[in-house]
């Protein structure tokens, strides 16, 4: 059995007054936690009160303007756990298609994902995906989670050198020129983990 991971851990569709539409699993889930977020009556509300004011703020900028807006919240008590919540508004098309006004035809989507926990393809899809060797796997999936080549070669008992021509040859084999190139790329694979 095989598991996908993406960064968000909800996607809820919300009406432009905070009135839950619709939510994907992982938000269920995260919405039963309420450690950020939970549903009252219906509606969305910031699980810490002080953010619920920001929060309808950026809900009503989003439904008049159409602009996304994005937040940085925090659960009561740990600061230290961050997470990002984007608003962005979805057009409905047979709305569209009616020709009705805005307000009545839009709802927003609201993902709510970790900050600092992001996950990274596995060594062995990068080895499949890009022919890497092992040591390859390991040095790239350290940068993508912030690793400069120093540590990881201090990490792993290497010398600096060694690890350079490993990345040299990460970068040849991805096609990128560049670290920052690199982490993209990989940020950009589905993760795929081998479960059970």
């Amino acid at each position: 059995m095989h598991e996908v991971y993406s960064w968000h851990v909800a996607a809820i569709l919300l009406q432009d007054d905070a009135l839950v539409v619709g939510c994907d699993d992982r938000g269920q889930s995260f919405l039963k936690n309420a450690c950020i977020m939970k549903v009252a009556n219906g509606y969305l509300h910031c699980s810490d009160p002080t953010y619920q004011p920001r929060f309808l703020a950026a809900l009503e900028k989003t439904a008049c303007t159409g602009r996304a807006a994005n937040l940085l919240l925090y659960p009561i008590g740990h600061p230290e756990q961050r997470f990002s919540m984007a608003l962005v508004k979805i057009q409905d098309r047979k709305a569209t298609i009616q020709k009705c006004d805005n307000s009545s035809c839009s709802n927003i989507l609201c993902v709510l994902s970790p900050l600092d926990q992001r996950r990274f393809a596995t060594g062995r899809q990068l080895m499949e995906l890009f022919a890497l060797s092992a040591a390859e796997a390991r040095l790239t999936r350290a940068l993508c989670q912030g690793n400069s080549l120093e540590e990881y070669a201090s990490d792993q008992g290497l010398k600096l050198p060694t690890v350079r021509t490993q990345l040299r040859s990460v970068l040849a084999k991805t096609g990128t020129g560049r670290q920052a190139t690199l982490i993209r790329l990989v940020a950009g694979i589905p993760v795929i983990r081998e479960s059970g």
